[in-house]
């Protein structure tokens, strides 16, 4: 592929938000609801902190205003580590959830894909899967339905 894509795959039928951040050059992020639960995918700026903050700052807005359960997940570009989140969980009140790192693929070493869930969000199942088709590895969760 010549360009970078996210995507939510589902078997369910569902809607697709897209929602267009004011910061960055990766502005969009995607909302698909399925089962009345919001599912979020975002892919934060890589080079400067300052403005994946305003991106965080801009998300926090959206994610306080869903009226559903819901999840972010995608690569946040956190390379000097998980407190770049921090005031984020804290603003929103949504949980981290601990998977291993998955990045660089050949040794992984960082937390850049990241799932986070609205407190009402019961995880039963999570990981990585074990494969070089990318410099990230895959990160899965599994929920309560």
């Amino acid at each position: 592929m010549r360009k970078q894509h996210d995507a939510i795959v589902s078997r369910l039928d569902g809607e697709n938000i897209k929602h267009y951040l004011a910061n960055g050059t990766k502005k969009l992020m995607q909302e698909f609801v399925v089962n009345n639960i919001s599912i979020f995918t975002v892919h934060l700026g890589l080079l400067r902190k300052n403005l994946r903050q305003l991106q965080l700052k801009e998300i926090s807005k959206i994610m306080k205003n869903c009226p559903r359960p819901h999840i972010l997940c995608g690569d946040f570009n956190i390379y000097k580590g998980l407190g770049e989140i921090k005031t984020f969980l804290h603003e929103t009140g949504m949980k981290l959830i601990d998977l291993p790192a998955s990045f660089p693929s050949c040794k992984p070493k960082k937390y850049l894909d990241l799932f986070i869930t609205s407190p009402n969000i019961n995880v039963i199942g999570k990981g990585i899967i074990d494969t070089k088709c990318s410099d990230h590895l895959p990160v899965w969760i599994e929920i309560e339905n």
